[in-house]
């Protein structure tokens, strides 16, 4: 209601066709990209699997449906635990994966106009940024002693260049210092979890090595790391 009437008193004048223009090309270069990532390579499938607790956060009894939908790879896969998969190594991938090359290959100038003059726009770049905030690579990086060194070669220079491209972008749009800098009453709510957040992190990325390798005691303090981190990060999928 409030966002509502909000949006109702204030004006709102008609959006430039050089704005939406540019909206559709970031979008489609960042589907673009994305899709590359995610189903270019038949191996991701196996990086994916490995570098998150996508196997063991299925055995919890949370959902009402199975998390495919048949038999087959990440395009089987519900939308709700391929989230919550990258929420839990804090990596957050498909909250921002993609626009980082795409706000990148865009006009300057012209992006900072529509944040400035677009409530869409500046929704998005919001959304954006709030995501950008409560990843953590430092975390998710931990999660890569999981992985096959093959794999994490193949995928993780990619994905960490990207992630720096996405937060320098944002930050040469709105001008800031830092991630959420003009909100401030966001960012200390934000960082008041991490210190609660990350030992949990620490112990599933432990648990998760111990449980892949056969050990049976390490499945319930696991799934209780699982439900501990979605209750912090205030988000499964």
């Amino acid at each position: 209601m409030s966002a509502v009437l909000l949006a109702s008193t204030r004006e709102q004048p008609p959006v430039p066709g050089a704005w939406r223009e540019e909206m559709e090309r970031t979008a489609e270069r960042s589907r673009d990209r994305y899709r590359a990532l995610v189903y270019g390579d038949p191996d991701f499938a196996r990086f994916f699997e490995q570098f998150t607790p996508i196997a063991e956060l299925t055995s919890l009894n949370i959902g009402s449906r199975p998390s495919k939908r048949a038999s087959g790879g990440i395009e089987a896969l519900r939308a709700i635990p391929w989230v919550f998969a990258w929420t839990q190594n804090r990596l957050l991938l498909p909250s921002w994966y993609g626009a980082g090359a795409a706000l990148a290959d865009g006009p300057l100038e012209t992006q900072r106009a529509m944040a400035a003059g677009w409530p869409f726009y500046q929704g998005l770049l919001s959304t954006l940024e709030m995501a950008l905030y409560k990843t953590d690579v430092g975390v998710a990086e931990r999660y890569l002693r999981l992985v096959e060194p093959e794999l994490c070669e193949r995928f993780w220079p990619d994905i960490a260049r990207e992630l720096e491209q996405v937060v320098a972008r944002l930050l040469e749009i709105s001008g800031e210092p830092g991630l959420l800098h003009d909100q401030p009453a966001l960012q200390r709510r934000l960082s008041h979890r991490n210190p609660w957040i990350d030992p949990l992190s620490h112990l599933q990325v432990e648990l998760l090595a111990r449980a892949r390798d056969g050990r049976a005691d390490a499945r319930d303090p696991l799934l209780a790391t699982i439900t501990g981190i979605a209750a912090g990060m205030r988000n499964t999928g």
